[in-house]
């Protein structure tokens, strides 16, 4: 008998793409004209995130035609995003499952791998299934959309407001946060306890990755382990205490350890809270995080 998953699939290519043509031209989005004279060549697909200012949420955008990422990236940063592009749907699942955006936009028709493989296959890893959809396509079939798991769905061709007004929609109610512990059993908990609520958790498993990570995409907030292998909680502190760009990221100590009084003095200068794994309260945990995150968002918005 076959999976829901697969169920799903199958219902998805008896109605999506497979039982459509491919247009022979495709529908043009109204976006701010750009001139030719203005317009360098789109080569969306091999972009590295630091050609694009650190401070704004990550979109990434799969769509096989690269004007579409242009046009995008164009609109999209003027409002403080940064688009990364995939021109395939392969593409897009491993840059997804590298970057996890605050956002992905999602074309249906693409050859070899097309929207509704891409949609079923992020919703059905755990890396990617909390990472909003937003499909963007001329196939109107928003209820199937909606049934895979999409979070809008957009008609092409479509206006700036249009997008800017559906990540909004993303952006009061979900928060990146990264789980920085040696232990799996405690992100896993963490998991858990976040159950039905609108935060995207991703792992470190040390200071090192956990730094890395940053890197790649500032979280909204860090739950970080202090005793830890190669690279402790403590040592972490000090890197972002030390690093102006980063700063400023609310970090939560979540610890076994009973602290002595100069660990005390040294961790509440950059530490907002520091909670016990010992007996931690679901309710309790989840009241700190929000105050944690709206915090956050109260300071980055002054800047």
């Amino acid at each position: 008998m076959p999976s829901g998953g697969q169920q799903q699939h199958a219902e998805a290519r008896r109605h999506g793409v497979g039982a459509l043509d491919q247009p022979p031209l495709r529908a043009t989005p109204r976006w701010k004209p750009v001139t030719s004279a203005a317009r360098a060549p789109a080569a969306p697909a091999r972009e590295d995130l630091a050609t694009h200012p650190k401070d704004g949420k990550v979109i990434l955008t799969i769509d096989d035609d690269p004007d579409a990422i242009y046009l995008l990236r164009e609109n999209l940063t003027e409002a403080g995003y940064r688009v990364i592009g995939a021109l395939s749907g392969q593409e897009g699942l491993q840059k997804a499952r590298q970057l996890r955006p605050f956002a992905i936009t999602l074309d249906i028709m693409m050859p070899n791998k097309d929207g509704w493989e891409v949609l079923h296959e992020l919703k059905a890893d755990p890396a990617t299934k909390d990472i909003p959809i937003i499909v963007v396509s001329i196939v109107d079939n928003k209820d199937l959309g909606y049934r895979l798991g999409a979070s809008d769905y957009l008609l092409k061709p479509f206006d700036r407001d249009a997008v800017v007004a559906a990540l909004a929609r993303i952006a009061p109610h979900h928060g990146r946060l990264l789980v920085v512990d040696d232990d799996p059993q405690v992100v896993d908990m963490v998991r858990q306890l976040l159950e039905g609520e609108p935060y995207q958790v991703e792992a470190a498993g040390d200071g090192q990755e956990a730094l890395e990570a940053i890197s790649r995409q500032r979280p909204d907030a860090i739950l970080l382990d202090l005793l830890m292998p190669r690279m402790d909680g403590f040592t972490v502190i000090e890197h972002l205490r030390q690093d102006p760009e980063h700063r400023l990221i609310p970090v939560i100590v979540l610890t076994a350890k009973t602290l002595t009084a100069a660990e005390h003095a040294m961790v509440e200068q950059s530490v907002l809270k520091v909670i016990q794994k010992r007996g931690l309260d679901r309710d309790h945990f989840i009241q700190e995080l929000r105050g944690v995150l709206q915090a956050y968002r109260n300071e980055t918005s002054r800047e």
